[in-house]
Formats: structure tokens, sequence, C-alpha cells
């Protein structure tokens, strides 16, 4: 599943040269971590968006038929964008926790069998593919 992968050392621009997650180190040790982070980002994210445009949509509708004009709308927009930022803030922390959260799962069933847990992947200095980061 390759649903949102992007680079460790810049999450907004895709690996380059569509390398695997594994050898360009997007992905954390165990590919459950970010299975789950694409379905969060897949189900929740269009969501959040439908429901902040419903409202924003709303409450223009609202503010131009009471007559309070531009001052409502630039009220509405800032408000709109309040919500946005803190919407964004929660779904980053909800992400962080199930990441958290999996990956002691996977550590659990690690040493449930007697095996050491393999240690999360940090972007090497000697990135293998040449693109901006």
């Amino acid at each position: 599943m390759t649903i949102g992968h992007r680079c460790v050392g810049s999450w907004r621009r895709p690996c380059a040269l569509g390398e695997s997650r594994y050898r360009c180190g997007a992905l954390p040790a165990h590919p459950w971590h970010t299975l789950m982070e694409d379905l969060v980002v897949a189900v929740v994210a269009p969501l959040g968006r439908f429901l902040l445009t419903a409202a924003a949509s709303a409450g223009l509708v609202k503010a131009l038929s009471d007559g309070r004009g531009g001052a409502a709308l630039r009220r509405t927009a800032v408000s709109t964008a309040k919500v946005g930022i803190r919407a964004s803030r929660a779904a980053e922390v909800g992400v962080e926790k199930l990441r958290l959260s999996t990956g002691d799962v996977v550590a659990q069933a690690h040493a449930e069998l007697g095996e050491p847990a393999p240690v999360p992947r940090t972007p090497s200095a000697e990135h293998s593919h040449d693109h901006d980061h």
C-alpha cells in the first residue's frame, strides 16, 4: 500500500525515484505503522475537509442572509481558519499517538516471541537517491 508515501526528510515531497519505502527510509521498523497512518490519512483527512467546508459554507450563507456584509465574511474566514488549525493539530497528535501505540504493540509481540524488537529506521546521512530534502 503506497497511499501518501513520503521520504522521511520531507514528508511533503514524494520520493523522486519511487524507491521502496524500506530502502528510502520512509517506512518505520514494521509495515503496520505506515498502514495505520495511511488509513488515517485516507479516511480522516477527507472527512475533516468535508466537515470544515460544510461549516464554512453554512457560516457564509448565514452571514450574507443577515446582511452583515464584508466584516462578517472576514470574521467567518478567520474562525474557519482557526478551526482548521486546531483540527490539523489534533489530527497530528492523533496520528503520532497511533504510531507510538502501534510500535508498542509490535515491540511487545517481538518480546513475547523472544526476539529483539527491530530498531526504528532513521534517515541516514548517506541517502541512496538524489532529490531535495
